[in-house]
């Protein structure tokens, strides 16, 4: 912690310059600082460089196109009543506001890129229904649907790297699995 002494030190060997800055910013006569800066948007559909950790992940999917072992999983049940068309507003927003979440990768000059696409207004997740299956088979089925859906690669260059799946147990009983490649996500 600094004493008075201390601060009126550091204060002592600014530059006029700068004491006369400090000055402005203590009477708040300096707010045009103190607004946040944010960083422009890129115009939908140009393209942009990927990160050297989407690189890497790029030249590994470019070795293996077909494998799923790059894809991050993750799976939740939710029994109870579901909103269907809040969670669809929800997931429709949250696309919105992540711009990973519709990028597509491709190749320009023999440069990999990354693609945004607008928000796509039909934008919706899969829904598998299984309350036509006896009870005791459905989330066994839904096992298999999970784990059909972890090991499906995706095709970077054609598709978002993120997919959500709902299956339907029962009228209050869902299972949410979301798989997203690892170049649009930290695992």
């Amino acid at each position: 912690m600094f004493t008075k002494e201390a601060l009126q030190e550091k204060r002592a060997k600014l530059s006029p310059e700068k004491r006369a800055l400090l000055q402005k910013r203590l009477r708040g006569e300096l707010t045009e600082l103190s607004q946040p800066t944010t960083i422009p948007r890129r115009p939908s559909g140009d393209s942009a460089p990927l990160s050297f950790a989407q690189e890497r992940m790029w030249f590994l999917y470019a070795l293996e196109p077909e494998s799923p072992t790059y894809n991050e999983s993750a799976t939740s049940r939710i029994q109870g009543k579901l909103n269907l068309n809040a969670m669809r507003r929800a997931y429709r927003e949250v696309v919105r506001r992540h711009e990973i979440l519709r990028t597509t990768f491709h190749l320009v000059d023999d440069q990999p890129v990354q693609i945004v696409a607008p928000v796509p207004e039909d934008w919706d997740f899969s829904v598998v229904d299984l309350t036509h299956l006896p009870a005791d088979e459905r989330l066994a089925q839904a096992t298999k649907v999970v784990e059909a859906e972890r090991k499906r690669p995706f095709n970077l260059s054609e598709e978002f790297p993120w997919r959500t799946l709902l299956i339907c147990l029962a009228e209050d009983d869902v299972i949410i699995s979301l798989t997203q490649h690892h170049i649009a996500c930290d695992g």
